[in-house]
């Protein structure tokens, strides 16, 4: 006889664990990833004498 306890169900949405966390990692990486992205495409800009 086996018991199905209810941790096995599918987690909804904002369930899971870490939520905050990692949103917060989430939202801090995608910002890391733009800041870089804008130095990049200002350096080649600037290369090519855009700016």
């Amino acid at each position: 006889m086996t018991e199905q306890s209810p941790q096995n169900q599918p987690l909804k949405p904002g369930e899971g664990k870490g939520g905050c966390l990692g949103l917060l990692a989430g939202v801090t990486v995608l910002a890391l990833t733009s800041f870089a992205l804008t130095g990049v495409g200002y350096l080649v800009a600037h290369a090519m004498h855009w700016v």
